[in-house]
């Protein structure tokens, strides 16, 4: 694996931009789309600090970008915005090329909270869902919806919400699936999709759950529950799922213990069934599983610990066997708060890898990295 380059795809000093996801088009461009949000940090006085994820990930006027890269990951457009959510504010996309054209979008949303809505039982100190001032604004999780493109993300379709769920916490508004944070995998007129941070009807924490679509995308049902709170204290998060040749469906897990490790789980049933989650010797999150030609996975994450940066390793898809020699592929972060790396394979065998780095002063940019393999 040798690294051949770093560049930027997106900068702008009124923004935060994070989050990025690529397809490839059936012409050979990339598609590339990034949650991008203002850069308050000015209003509220606080330049100049390293606050982290303050004001940074969340913003009630958040939305999804969209640009379009050549065949060498190189941007050629400015960026347009995909069909706006009119209720929340857009988090997260995850793009998903199929083999008819179609370009699935998935992502979650936040619902700005008014004054009033604070007061409604439940919400806390911190506001609903654990949020609250922690992102300088309150919100409620709203859910996972899905925007579907036929001419190659020119324009999407208004964004459709998964089935209800589980109650949430916002009253009279149920879970329709949480969040979304992961590859999504499609083969023979089925998607799978991953989602995390709704409650089921089995258990009161909040599970990463499978949603299938059996009409290239149009609407999807709820299929299982990926993985429940485990007794060792592991809570899971942002599932991306790779599917194998054999046809097993693997699911990549984030958790939330000191040790950042990355958990894995499997099913051999197109996803009805689960094996437990086993602990793998990676540690960083999320990871992206980046299908190469040849069979083999790319896995890419962010390094959240000194030296921080971006990492990888090459798996063979095929087993949990997943100690492969891990290569830094950047250790100049500023901070612990970037990542969430996202690729994909070129027409020259190359590999694009974007994810968002934070520049001196704290803004966050949409960066990439071209490997050879």
């Amino acid at each position: 694996m040798k690294v051949l380059g770093h560049h930027r795809l997106y900068g702008d000093h009124r923004f935060n931009a994070a989050f990025p996801s690529l397809c490839r088009l059936a012409d050979g461009r990339v598609l590339l789309a990034f949650r991008r949000g203002r850069d308050s940090r000015a209003m509220h006085g606080i330049h100049g600090l390293d606050l982290g994820a303050f004001v940074t990930h969340l913003d009630p006027r958040s939305h999804l970008a969209l640009m379009y890269l050549d065949a060498d990951g190189v941007p050629q457009t400015e960026p347009h915005i995909a069909a706006i959510c009119p209720e929340a504010a857009d988090q997260d996309p995850n793009l998903l090329a199929l083999d008819n054209g179609t370009v699935l979008l998935s992502s979650f949303t936040w619902n700005p909270m008014c004054a009033g809505d604070l007061a409604l039982p439940g919400f806390g100190v911190r506001g609903p869902e654990g949020v609250g001032r922690l992102h300088a604004y309150w919100f409620a999780l709203w859910g996972v919806n899905t925007r579907v493109s036929t001419n190659s993300g020119v324009d999407f379709s208004p964004p459709h919400y998964l089935p209800p769920g589980a109650p949430s916490s916002v009253p009279g508004r149920a879970s329709h699936g949480g969040a979304i944070r992961g590859r999504m995998v499609a083969h023979d007129g089925c998607i799978w999709m991953a989602t995390y941070g709704a409650r089921d009807e089995h258990s009161p924490a909040l599970v990463p759950q499978l949603y299938v679509s059996l009409d290239q995308g149009q609407s999807f049902r709820y299929r299982s529950t990926i993985a429940s709170a485990s007794e060792g204290g592991y809570l899971y998060a942002e599932p991306s799922l790779h599917r194998a040749k054999s046809g097993r469906l693997w699911c990549f897990l984030r958790t939330f213990r000191e040790d950042d490790a990355t958990m894995l789980c499997w099913s051999d049933d197109d996803g009805v069934t689960w094996s437990d989650p086993a602990l793998t010797a990676i540690i960083g999150h999320p990871l992206d599983p980046i299908p190469l030609t040849d069979g083999r996975v790319l896995l890419v994450y962010g390094y959240r610990h000194a030296p921080y940066g971006l990492r990888a390793r090459v798996w063979d898809g095929q087993s949990p066997d997943l100690e492969a020699e891990e290569v830094i592929l950047r250790d100049d972060g500023r901070s612990s708060d970037l990542g969430y790396p996202w690729g994909v394979q070129l027409a020259d065998g190359t590999v694009l890898i974007s994810y968002y780095f934070s520049d001196e002063s704290g803004l966050r940019s949409i960066e990439a990295t071209r490997l050879s393999l």
